[in-house]
């Protein structure tokens, strides 16, 4: 009940709150005009992040101070202190907030002084270095510069991405609410007795959150929520699938699997996807990677002739694909490499026909 709350709650003020950032960006004309990079054609308001970050934010720090089961135990102690394991999660979900806060600044900063990517990319990796000591990093081989390193790579990596994919309307929200979905059913269908809570507020927030901006975002969107918003969302989602002690390792105990390398991957496969074809792309046309474009997923499917609504939801498609191989490989850890062929194979043949589309 606790959690149904808190996405009701988050999706009716950020609903609230977005048309507020709506009407006042319209007033004051802070919004963006249509580009030869822009799917838009008319011009909108460009700050709707904060009609749902700053929600995000809030309720989450909320739900911690009201309903964290750290905290109660923490008043029985009587002093004595909590567990590890409790002492990890309350770390995390401080970093969590604080690196999503910087992150949010630094988006809407680009926002409005469009910084080089070398700053942009150089603010992110002191953000996410400070997060990473601050919580869990991928093990990857047992050597700790090699695995911070994969682990940055990962925050930075799908941060941008997120970042990246937001070129169509309602794409990065409605990608990252099915997704957040995905981690939730993934962890919750776990059979270990173990505490999701601060997983479960995390996500069903945003979840409420994006669902309150997706009422503006959707096609034909009225709003965007700019790089403050696609950036926030990206480091979110990302930060939430490294494994640890918020999403129960994904119910793994050995210190190396290859499912907890496999599994993040999979759930993240559409950013993933979106960011390789582009890049591809790109590189075959001799243009600037992080430049926006009209060369996504979604573009190309709209010159297929497919309407903007149809778009989103053949991605989301896509993203509960990902989602239903990690969760078999769960369930039947014996057909890994099968499972990883099959899904691999599938996402090669679309990415290389998505290729083939041209006129972006």
């Amino acid at each position: 009940m606790t959690f149904i709350i808190l996405f009701f709650a988050g999706a009716i003020a950020s609903s609230v709150l977005v048309f507020l950032v709506k009407t006042l960006s319209n007033r004051f004309e802070l919004t963006v005009k249509p580009t030869s990079e822009r799917w838009n054609t008319k011009t909108l308001p460009v700050h709707g992040s904060f009609g749902f970050i700053i929600v995000f934010l809030v309720l989450l720090l909320f739900a911690i101070s009201s309903f964290s089961p750290d905290l109660a135990s923490l008043d029985s102690s009587k002093g004595m202190g909590i567990s590890a394991s409790s002492f990890e999660k309350m770390t995390y979900m401080i970093a969590i907030i604080g690196s999503t806060f910087l992150i949010f600044i630094l988006g809407f900063l680009d926002d409005l002084f469009h910084f080089r990517a070398s700053t942009k990319l150089i603010s992110q990796i002191l953000i996410f270095t400070l997060f990473i000591l601050d919580t869990r990093m991928f093990f990857v081989s047992g050597y700790m510069p090699f695995d911070f390193l994969y682990t940055l790579f990962w925050l930075v990596g799908i941060t941008n991405a997120s970042n990246l994919m937001d070129s169509f309307d309602g794409i990065c929200a409605s990608v990252i609410l099915t997704t957040s979905l995905v981690i939730i059913f993934l962890v919750s269908n776990i059979n270990l007795d173990s505490n999701i809570f601060y997983l479960a507020a995390i996500l069903s927030i945003l979840v409420g959150c994006l669902t309150g901006f997706l009422l503006h975002n959707f096609p034909p969107a009225s709003i965007f929520m700019g790089d403050s918003g696609s950036l926030s969302l990206g480091f979110i989602i990302a930060a939430t699938c490294i494994p640890s002690e918020i999403n129960i390792f994904y119910g793994y105990k050995e210190s190396f699997e290859i499912e907890k390398l496999i599994i993040p991957i999979f759930i993240l496969c559409f950013p993933i996807f979106d960011t390789t074809l582009v890049t591809i792309s790109r590189i075959v046309t001799n243009k600037k990677i992080y430049h926006g474009g009209k060369d996504h997923t979604a573009h190309r499917l709209s010159l297929l002739g497919i309407p903007d609504s149809m778009n989103v939801f053949i991605c989301i498609t896509y993203v509960i694909c990902g989602g239903v191989s990690a969760y078999l490989i769960t369930i039947y850890p014996t057909h890994l490499w099968t499972i990883v062929l099959t899904f691999s194979i599938f996402s090669i043949s679309l990415l290389l026909y998505l290729l083939r589309v041209k006129n972006i």
